[in-house]
């Protein structure tokens, strides 16, 4: 059912299941070319959301309930292609100081595990010339246990992490455009150096 006020306008399907033309609600724009098939847009938002998904079922079954699916697909007749599954831009400006940030995942309340980005497949490229282009640790980039610092000009030496069958090791190697590249270990101040062999 469709109703409206005048102000606000619901959709409520009684579809219990369905996919394609069985959906709930469903769209199909065949003959698009370029431009959007669905366009959704604010220039009045402040504190919400300009789209908001939502779920608060208690009937998961079968390891397949999903917030959004987006799958693209289809035999690219032009050669060469990229092809994108989503892009996510933000680009606001602030008076004084501000952040952006384009993505936020949360994952809590599993008893067994909390993931909250699963990577099944592909490669992970990032192009970033900051200094902290990557951070992890329990306090975010306040003293992280790890660090990617990227903001050397002309930057072309790097470090490749190759693990090895069981009991075989890791491989720790420096790579480069160059001929040659050492591997630099240093510690912070006056301290040490230390390769601990045995258990840790």
């Amino acid at each position: 059912t469709l109703t409206s006020d005048g102000t606000l306008v619901a959709f409520a399907p009684t579809v219990t299941t369905g996919t394609g033309a069985t959906a709930g609600v469903r769209g199909t724009a065949n003959s698009l070319t370029t431009g959007n098939g669905f366009e959704f847009s604010s220039s009045s938002v402040t504190s919400g959301n300009v789209f908001s998904i939502a779920s608060t079922s208690t009937a998961a079954a079968s390891n397949t309930l999903t917030g959004l699916n987006i799958a693209i697909s289809g035999a690219n007749a032009s050669t060469a292609q990229t092809v994108r599954g989503a892009i996510i831009s933000v680009t606001n400006t602030n008076a004084t100081s501000g952040t952006n940030t384009a993505l936020t995942l949360t994952a809590s309340g599993a008893t067994t595990d909390n993931i909250a980005l699963n990577l099944t497949s592909g490669r992970i490229v990032q192009t970033s010339a900051s200094a902290t282009a990557f951070e992890s640790g329990p306090n975010g980039g306040t003293n992280p246990v790890f660090r990617l610092v990227n903001s050397t000009a002309s930057q072309a030496d790097g470090l490749s992490v190759t693990g090895l069958a069981a009991g075989s090791g890791v491989t720790l190697a420096t790579i480069s455009s160059g001929s040659n590249a050492p591997l630099i270990l240093n510690s912070k101040g006056t301290s040490s150096v230390v390769v601990q062999t045995g258990g840790i």
